[in-house]
């Protein structure tokens, strides 16, 4: 990776571009991974819009999804999804099997440590209402209003998207409409 402001000529077109993107998404990967490649893409292109699909329903451990969520906010922009933050702020953990009220209480905290330091930072959160009732993440609409009502009292800016419409059957109006009572 060059830097943005590099004069090589030979470079591809759209490394020219003033404002680039980058979206992780797909197969999740432990984030210790990834993290290198963040920090090379955020030196070389400083203005670059970075979204991290990050806490989905995955094979990663639940806490460890949680803790993980502070190291991207050096490099991201917005992160998407979430899951794991709206879940952790009401007490929930996915992947409990009886593990006790300390662990639920340390997520609670380290989810909203993220989520005050996102605001400040202003690093917005993506929801996919649709995706992550559907996929049982969010297990009720009820259930994914109470985290975005949080994730907005914590002060994060919170994008709506559609996720995967075709395959989940949904529309961005619908997706509003999910959210109207928050």
């Amino acid at each position: 990776l060059e830097h943005e402001n590099s004069s090589d000529n030979n470079r591809a077109p759209w490394l020219k571009c003033k404002r680039l993107a980058f979206d992780f998404a797909g197969q999740p990967l432990p984030l210790v991974d990834t993290l290198p490649l963040l920090d090379k893409l955020r030196g070389a292109f400083p203005s670059a819009f970075i979204c991290y699909h990050h806490g989905e329903l995955c094979p990663i451990p639940f806490s460890e999804r949680v803790r993980d969520t502070s190291l991207l906010l050096p490099y991201v922009n917005r992160i998407g999804h979430g899951l794991c933050l709206g879940l952790a702020t009401l007490g929930i953990n996915p992947d409990d099997c009886g593990s006790g009220k300390e662990i639920l209480a340390t997520n609670k905290e380290v989810s909203y440590q993220c989520l005050y330091q996102m605001a400040k930072s202003s690093i917005g959160i993506e929801v996919s209402p649709t995706c992550n009732i559907t996929l049982g993440g969010a297990r009720s609409e009820q259930v994914f209003r109470q985290y975005v009502t949080n994730f907005l009292d914590a002060g994060v800016n919170v994008f709506v998207g559609t996720d995967d419409p075709g395959f989940l059957g949904t529309s961005l109006d619908a997706e509003v409409a999910i959210l109207e009572d928050v």
